[in-house]
Order: structure tokens, then C-alpha cells, then sequence
């Protein structure tokens, strides 16, 4: 069955905006990184004693406080006693540490 040259079109349009669609979805996840912690916290700051919490475990209250002393650690803000980060702030960081791992074994 032959198809028209309007169908034709049709068809292309349309797999043409279900591409961008993915596109644009994957473009989303790239650039979001660590972003998405940011919608699932429930405050704009998060307590040192917390960043476990927060990183789902990757990054340790005391490992933190190690690379605070030694000025490596993100920008803090001290609340009375506490020490705590910005949200923001804490991904910002996260994020410059972040590095792919490599296939090549």
C-alpha cells in the first residue's frame, strides 16, 4: 500500500516531536545533575549532623566536618551552635566533585 505524500508527513511530524520530546527529557536529566535533592528536602538548609540523610549516605557528618577544617568544604552557615549549608549551595558542591567513572578497565 502506498502512502500518501500528506501521510508521509504526518508521520515524520510526529516522529519528529516525540524526538524532541526525548531530547529535551534527556536534556533535563544532564543538566539537573544532583538538582533534584533540592525538590525532596523539605527546608533551604541542610544541618551537618543531616548530610548523611541528604546524600543518601554517600558523605559521612564527620567526613565533612574533616574537609570544613581544611577549608574544603562547601560554604556553611552556622545557625547558634550548629553548622548547616544552603541547599543550593551543598549540590553546587557536590556536583564540582562529581566525576564519571571510566569503562575503560
Amino acid at each position: 500500500m502506498k502512502k500518501s505524500r500528506k501521510n508521509m508527513a504526518l508521520e515524520g511530524k510526529a516522529q519528529g516531536s516525540c524526538l524532541k520530546k526525548w531530547e529535551a527529557v534527556a536534556n533535563k536529566q544532564k543538566s539537573s545533575g544532583l538538582a533534584h535533592l533540592a525538590e525532596k528536602w523539605p527546608s533551604s538548609l541542610v544541618a551537618r549532623r543531616l548530610v548523611s540523610d541528604f546524600t543518601g549516605g554517600l558523605m559521612s557528618e564527620k567526613y565533612l566536618a574533616n574537609l570544613d577544617s581544611l577549608g574544603l568544604g562547601p560554604s556553611r552557615v552556622k545557625v547558634g551552635r550548629l553548622v548547616a549549608y544552603r541547599v543550593i549551595d551543598l549540590i553546587a558542591w557536590l556536583e564540582g566533585r562529581m566525576e564519571p567513572i571510566s569503562e575503560d578497565r
